[in-house]
């Protein structure tokens, strides 16, 4: 067999083995598989790119695409290859993902080392390239149809804003960020299952905001709101690239903002900041009062609460510069006391009565949407909620309050005087409502009773004075205590006729114990006991019906036999006469002082003759 032959007889077998219809290459779902599983759910790109590299090698063995055993030969993939098989493709857009997944591994490390920048740019550039080599195969290639050729091209003009981007060629990259959205916002309506169409939709939205932040830059006159929109929309986890940009530019923005802060407004007073530490730290305050006004109505209680203690560590910050600035006014005086340093020194403190006041008032913000939250997943019965929590927030709520009206120059507002009075009758009716609760779930029912009561009396005080409020003020509190009431008239019925078995069941459980201690009258001698008088036993309980017919005591009393005792000894005792027994009582008492003497005397040598 000549080799022509050959030739011709391995073109055939290659023509037979090529796919006879176009296929699609679903090319952003694979790769986003990929990602997920490989270290891009936790931002770990060097774990991907060691992935690709891996991947690649599999797909080349098994496609007998080696390049070379001992000696390496580069074999790149060509048309012949992709119309041989379409897993051929596999090979250039791993090669793709590896250089981007290694530009993305230098971007985080340049933060400490500025030379892996010039790396990552050159990664960068070689992903392109790979890009476009996927766009040339599938393009020319009759084995992928046209959804492919789209998700080819989209996926390449990806690569190429991401490199106008980094350049800060804002009009390319917007342009190239817009084409792509606009390609993928096609494949979205062609996707195949859920999950594919969360993948395009996902896409998409990192898209828009990247080419809406080029949009900003291009402008040059957008507010901060704008980037706290984009900010708030991003999911750093995938799209901390754009995170990055944002955070610089909203550090430029609110650095700006600050060098226009010159004054302060609180209380129709007006303070000048002199300081620009001082009206740093307040831009920062109000910059994150700002996140946390965007956050949405529904958003996750981890997130909330960081960023309610992010404001308040800005607010710690304010409030240690200005207690800073207060120490240095005093030192420079060196214990001379002008008008120009009173006048200082008493600025300081309005602006430290301002950063405390607000301080607080998020403080207490913070406690009220705690409380929503768990007044909204409380269900009032033995599941593992407990309304013990909620009593400890509310009292956190009304200690804020207290302090905040203890902070210097708090009294002279007197919309927040009057919001604070209105605030404690509602803060301590839904107090004793969440304290009857907990009674209600111990089974101490009277008690609970109790403690509705006092609720529902503190409710109407708090009704009237809520109703005094603005609606916006007074609507979500009212309709709290509403749900608090129709919950007490609910449960009220039902807690009463069991608080009625308790008491008679207490009741009987009393009367059996005293009837074991004491004994109890057995129906049977009940008959026998009916004309005996109560008074006779005492130590005997009787409960027959019969008893309310005994009397009580016996009247005329019985006559009761007495021992007899002689009249004489009772009245004639004293004149009795009795005989002298005189001498005979003198004669024993000196024997016994004679035996005393001798014994004494016998001691000290007396007598020794007789001994």
């Amino acid at each position: 067999m000549t080799a022509n032959e050959e030739e011709q007889q391995q073109q055939q077998q290659e023509e037979q083995q090529a796919p006879k219809e176009p296929q699609q290459f679903k090319l952003l779902p694979f790769v986003v598989g990929l990602q997920r599983q490989h270290g891009l759910r936790h931002g770990d790109f060097q774990r991907y790119r060691k992935f690709c590299t891996r991947r690649m090698h599999r797909v080349r063995k098994n496609l007998k695409f080696t390049q070379g055993k001992r000696k390496f030969v580069q074999t790149r993939v060509g048309l012949k290859q992709v119309q041989k098989a379409v897993n051929f493709l596999e090979i250039p857009v791993l090669s793709a993902e590896r250089a981007w997944a290694y530009f993305r591994e230098d971007k985080q490390l340049s933060k400490q080392e500025t030379r892996k920048l010039h790396h990552a740019g050159r990664r960068l550039r070689k992903a392109i390239t790979w890009a476009d080599e996927v766009v040339r195969l599938v393009s020319k290639s009759k084995a992928f149809d046209s959804l492919t050729a789209l998700e080819a091209q989209a996926y390449a003009d990806w690569l190429h804003a991401l490199t106008a981007f980094e350049s800060k060629q804002w009009k390319d990259a917007e342009s190239l960020f817009s084409r792509a959205k606009q390609t993928y916002t096609q494949l979205l309506k062609l996707a195949a299952s859920d999950e594919e169409e969360k993948i395009y939709e996902r896409k998409v939205q990192e898209l828009d905001a990247s080419a809406r932040y080029c949009l900003y830059n291009l402008e040059g006159t957008g507010d901060i709101k704008s980037l706290l929109e984009l900010r708030s929309a991003l999911d750093t986890d995938e799209m901390d690239l754009l995170s990055d940009q944002l955070d610089s530019a909203l550090t430029a923005k609110r650095q700006e903002d600050g060098n226009t802060i010159k004054e302060l407004e609180w209380l129709d007073r007006t303070v000048p900041l002199k300081s620009s530490r001082l009206r740093a730290q307040i831009t920062a305050v109000h910059a994150k009062a700002d996140d946390i006004k965007q956050l949405p109505s529904d958003e996750d209680e981890k997130t909330m609460m960081a960023a309610y203690d992010a404001l308040l560590m800005a607010f710690g910050d304010a409030l240690a510069t200005t207690d800073d600035l207060a120490d240095e006014e005093l030192k420079a005086a060196g214990g001379l006391t002008s008008d120009a340093i009173k006048e200082n020194l008493a600025q300081l403190q309005f602006v430290r009565a301002y950063l405390e006041f607000h301080r607080l008032q998020h403080t207490l913000d913070r406690n009220l949407a705690m409380i929503s939250r768990c007044m909204r997943a409380y269900t009032g019965e033995d599941d593992g909620s407990r309304p013990e929590d909620i009593v400890r927030l509310f009292d956190l709520a009304a200690q804020s309050l207290d302090e905040m009206l203890e902070v210097e120059f708090a009294e002279e507002d007197d919309a927040f005087v009057a919001r604070a009075d209105a605030y404690k009758p509602y803060f301590r009716a839904m107090r004793c409502f969440y304290i009857a609760e907990s009674f209600r779930l111990l089974g101490k029912l009277r008690e609970a009773l109790a403690m509705f009561d006092r609720a529902s009396e503190v409710a109407a005080v708090a009704r009237t004075k809520l109703q005094a409020q603005p609606a916006e003020f007074a609507e979500p509190l009212l309709a709290a205590l509403d749900s608090v009431q129709v919950r007490m008239r609910a449960v009220r019925v039902g807690m009463q006729a069991g608080a009625f078995l308790q008491a008679s069941r207490r009741q009987e459980d009393e009367s059996a114990a005293r009837t074991d201690e004491e004994g109890a009258v057995p129906d049977d001698d009940a008959d026998r006991l009916a004309d005996v008088p109560l008074s006779e036993t005492i130590n005997t309980l009787d409960t027959s019906a019969a008893v309310l017919k005994r009397p009580l005591l016996q009247f005329p009393p019985e006559f009761q036999a007495m021992s007899c005792k002689p009249l004489f000894f009772d009245m004639g005792s004293s004149h009795l006469a009795f005989p002298n027994v005189g001498d005979r009582t003198q004669s024993q008492t000196e024997a016994t002082v004679s035996a005393v003497t001798s014994m004494f005397s016998s001691w000290w040598g007396g007598n020794k003759s007789d001994a």
